[in-house]
């Protein structure tokens, strides 16, 4: 059994359309700060926390608009739904009976579908002129598949008894981490279950007679004797009623019982030989120690299904045990350094296998989501100016088996901190996010402080790219090679945009509306557009007026006509020819001589064609004369060597004035893009 989803709507920052929000075995909540992640886990020990304040719904969890108060409505209403499913219907030879019967709610939304059972927290918030006003909640199953609340209400549903609440269980464990108070808060739940469950094969009488001895030994204190006579004066003095006339002090408890809820864990070795207590270790382990301690504490619960007997405990206690045992983990990653991260998502998935676990865990931190797949991932929109919530899985393409879904599910992975980001820049690779971390810090404008992301493609899978951050809310960029009259480039790249849009949009959108040369309205995916990709190489113009209408429409750049390393070069060639060591260089004859014009040309045909020797004349032709003289560099610096390299050893030696000033007319145009998109951001909040 597993909570497939859980809808949550007018709660906290839950507005009352509310949210549905699927879960997994292992879901990672993620968002910026304020988005939410925390109502969302709270919403869940609302309906099945492990002590009653938990359950307890209070007037700040009811949902208020922006600069709403509370008591400017008569009453407020929010509810709490999960549905249950059961994965174990679906073995071979399964049977209804294999449900335990608390769960006898089930509910098909067709013939022959998967059951599962609604369960339902609805609370009401009413203004009886009281401080705080008044709240009530009721628990119900819903029997129904219906979302209507008329059929809801005629009949179908009943109430939750309270002993069959307490069948799921949600361990919440908060991002400040505190052992001592968590042992304490679990006395009475899972920690105090097992101590109330210990099988004490007879030896408490013994331990009775010892804790008796050890209480005469004690009080015997000649010491002990003068405070006891001393205090029992003064209280007769003060009182002299029936009920406890003698006082006395006492170092233990009398029974064996009490004296094991007096158990706190202990550290060895400590410092100079000693023991530790909670309160010696560290920030991080005491974090650690916190989660391995709900972890535990769950295993022996699974080991005494089936062998409590023999494992020190009473048999009766697994009629007490949870089913389904939620651990929602807030923000694990506090106080830990990252190579402690694997080991607890890999513990946590490990729990989360389990039939009779589930777990929730929330970050804001790139770290943790490295190690988290995307598909688990749900992401909260919202922050510290908004107050409303909603809740999205992250989309990936489609189809789970072809090149595109893998590629693009590992480059999330790769770069999670996009879900944190205020704006990313899509870019072909390395050298993208060499220069553009540089020149974002000349410009006043840092990617670490500004929440920028800079993500290299390599040029593939644009379209998933812009669903997922399109889907997301979060503003993007996006800088391509334009490749000009390299094979399938160009005019090829140009019709590669204009059919990732039309995937993004949708064709006939009216976000793909423009007037063209004419003077008519028409739209990009109009039938018209798709031969772009047989267009003229030489047509230099109307390929720019392509190039301007993607950057100003779509904030797409282009990096023409070649690449951004060879408009680094051309912006920088004193720069970047100073490179080369000392007699370095490519290898070429005296400018002016016969040869000349001949050997540059080659070398530009072995940039751009994927075999020079059977490349045509005219390749080039659409080149300046300069840009042509400039590929001999080119392919010594960036094809022969490194332009990863190449570019950290050039942007050393230019001042960020200079950069700024002197950068490709690309870079100036997206550096203005991507400032503009971040004041309407900056604007908004």
């Amino acid at each position: 059994m597993k909570i497939d989803s859980i809808i949550i709507r007018g709660f906290r920052c839950f507005d009352d359309q509310g949210q549905t929000i699927k879960l997994d075995d292992l879901s990672c909540f993620v968002g910026p700060n304020a988005s939410g992640k925390t109502a969302a886990m709270i919403a869940l020990t609302r309906l099945f926390g492990e002590t009653n304040a938990q359950r307890q719904v209070i007037s700040n969890d009811f949902h208020l608009s922006s600069g709403e108060e509370l008591k400017s409505q008569s009453q407020r209403i929010l509810l709490i739904e999960c549905r249950l499913v059961f994965s174990e219907l679906d073995e071979p030879g399964a049977a209804l009976n294999s449900i335990p019967e608390i769960f006898n709610q089930m509910i098909v939304d067709e013939p022959g579908g998967s059951p599962y059972c609604r369960i339902r927290l609805e609370a009401i918030w009413r203004n009886d002129g009281t401080l705080e006003g008044d709240v009530t909640q009721t628990i119900s199953w819903i029997l129904t598949s219906s979302d209507d609340e008329a059929i809801i209400q005629d009949g179908n549903r009943k109430r939750v008894q309270p002993g069959d609440r307490g069948k799921i269980r949600v361990i919440y464990v908060p991002a400040t981490r505190d052992p001592k108070q968590q042992i304490k808060a679990t006395t009475a739940t899972s920690f105090g279950r097992l101590l109330d469950a210990l099988e004490w094969g007879g030896v408490e009488e013994n331990i009775k007679t010892k804790l008796a001895e050890l209480q005469a030994e004690l009080t015997g204190l000649t010491g002990i004797k003068t405070m006891n006579r001393r205090v029992q004066r003064s209280w007769q003095k003060l009182y002299d009623g029936p009920v406890a006339r003698t006082v006395s002090f006492q170092a233990l408890e009398n029974e064996a019982t009490a004296l094991v809820k007096l158990l706190v864990p202990t550290f060895n070795p400590g410092e100079n030989g000693r023991t530790m207590s909670v309160e010696d270790l560290s920030d991080g382990m005491r974090s650690l120690f916190s989660l391995s301690l709900s972890l535990g504490l769950f295993r022996v619960e699974e080991l005494l299904r089936n062998r409590a007997n023999t494992s020190g405990f009473k048999a009766e206690v697994r009629e007490e045990l949870p089913l389904l045992t939620v651990f929602t983990v807030e923000e694990p990653e506090n106080h830990l350094s990252p190579h402690y991260l694997g080991r607890i998502v890999a513990e946590l998935d490990a729990i989360s296998k389990d039939s009779r676990a589930q777990v929730i865990i929330s970050s804001h931190s790139a770290s943790i989501l490295g190690r988290v797949v995307p598909d688990n991932v749900r992401y909260f929109f919202g922050h510290e100016h908004s107050s409303a919530t909603s809740v999205k899985p992250i989309p990936l393409p489609s189809n789970e088996t072809n090149e595109s879904f893998k590629y693009v599910r590992e480059a999330v992975r790769s770069y999670p901190e996009l879900y944190f980001s205020r704006l990313v820049i899509l870019g072909e690779g390395a050298s993208e996010e060499i220069v553009l971390r540089r020149l974002m810090e000349a410009s006043g404008r840092p990617v670490d402080t500004h929440f920028i992301s800079v993500v290299p493609l390599g040029g593939r899978h644009v379209n998933h790219f812009w669903r997922l951050l399109h889907d997301l809310g979060i503003p993007f960029i996006t800088l391509l090679d334009l490749d000009r009259e390299k094979e399938g480039a160009g005019w090829g790249r140009v019709q590669y945009v204009r059919n990732q849009l039309i995937k993004l949009y949708g064709a006939g959108h009216q976000k793909l509306n423009f007037t063209s040369d004419t003077g008519n309205t028409v739209n990009l995916a109009d039938s018209q557009f798709d031969t772009l990709k047989d267009g003229s190489d030489l047509n230099v113009a109307q390929m720019d007026n392509w190039i301007s209408y993607f950057r100003t429409y779509f904030a797409v750049y282009f990096s023409s006509p070649l690449d951004l390393d060879l408009a680094m070069l051309e912006a920088f060639p004193i720069v970047y020819k100073g490179l080369a060591p000392a007699g370095g260089g490519p290898r070429l004859p005296a400018p002016g001589s016969p040869t000349y014009r001949g050997v540059i040309r080659q070398r530009m045909r072995q940039v751009l064609a994927s075999d020079a020797t059977t490349a045509p004349a005219t390749l080039g032709d659409s080149y300046t004369q300069e840009q042509v003289e400039s590929f001999a560099w080119y392919k010594y610096l960036f094809v022969d060597g490194s332009k990863p390299v190449m570019h950290m050893r050039a942007l050393l030696a230019i001042n960020n004035e200079t950069l700024v000033t002197e950068a490709p007319v690309v870079l100036k145009q997206l550096i203005e893009g991507a400032k503009a998109l971040l004041a309407q951001q900056e604007s908004v909040e």
